[in-house]
């Protein structure tokens, strides 16, 4: 059960997520083509904020729209969690580090959104944990 991630990553955490991936299989689909995908192994606990925010630096140029999702899941809405949802039909977790179908991550994870942010938006609240430069920063905004 996803309510078990609090605290440092133990032991449990990759337990949890491991079977969280497993019970996502289904639903996984291969990465969209057209985007830059650190194609590393296993589950990461507490990464998600980071791993969206990563995603995303590293897709700036991509062609198909994208947006970072801050949400939490119905059945524990104390617990947060953020992705990104490309294109409006594929989500990727940085967390599972898998792609899903849209419609099926929100029913099988039970989704409520609380806000989405575009890239700019991303960039703009956290372009200090991106080492971007600011020509580079002000040059992919224009490009948005």
């Amino acid at each position: 059960m996803l309510a078990n991630l609090f605290g440092k990553p133990t032991q449990q955490n990759y337990e949890v997520l491991n079977n969280e991936v497993a019970k996502m299989k289904p639903y996984e689909v291969p990465p969209p083509p057209q985007f830059v995908f650190n194609a590393m192994t296993g589950v990461r606990p507490h990464q998600c904020f980071k791993a969206a925010q990563a995603f995303i630096k590293s897709n700036l140029y991509a062609p198909l729209p994208m947006v970072y999702v801050y949400c939490f899941w119905s059945e524990i809405p104390f617990i947060d969690h953020a992705f990104v949802l490309i294109n409006e039909q594929t989500v990727y977790d940085g967390v599972l580090n898998k792609f899903y179908y849209k419609d099926d991550y929100y029913r099988e994870m039970q989704i409520v959104e609380i806000r989405r942010k575009t890239p700019p938006q991303v960039i703009k609240e956290h372009a200090n944990s991106f080492d971007i430069s600011q020509d580079d920063w002000t040059a992919r905004l224009k490009h948005m």
